[in-house]
């Protein structure tokens, strides 16, 4: 079995119907038995399987991986740290005698994406 494959079916498993799974597995135990340089026959399988499945189921599965991610309070609050110090460091960057305007206008975007984060995180996590 290939491991990406693998990972990919086991992670939209969880939200699809018993039907769906029972396929999802069929495809699975075909691709134990497959050369390795066949890998992309299973992929196409997963596709065309994907593509029968209702709006709805699909996004069930798609709203599964998305909710998989999971972080300690511990780890969000490192994250938000992270993400803060490198507030400060770009906000330094901007403040620089030695950077360009255009630089400076890169700069402010990336700050604005790192406020963004923060603020998604906090939202997402409820912080």
């Amino acid at each position: 079995m290939h491991k990406k494959l693998s990972n990919y079916i086991n992670s939209i498993s969880p939200a699809a119907s018993p039907s769906l799974k029972r396929k999802l597995e069929e495809i699975k135990f075909k691709d134990a038995f497959r050369e390795p340089e066949s890998e992309d026959i299973a992929w196409l399988d997963v596709a065309h399987l994907l593509q029968t499945i209702s709006v709805h189921e699909l996004a069930a599965m798609i709203k599964e991986q998305a909710v998989e991610l999971s972080f300690s309070i511990e780890e969000l609050s490192e994250i938000r740290r992270a993400l803060g110090k490198n507030v400060a460091n770009i906000e330094r960057f901007i403040e620089s005698d030695k950077i360009s305007e255009q630089d400076k206008l890169v700069a402010e975007e990336w700050k604005l994406h790192n406020e963004r984060a923060q603020i998604k995180i906090k939202e997402h996590f409820d912080l």
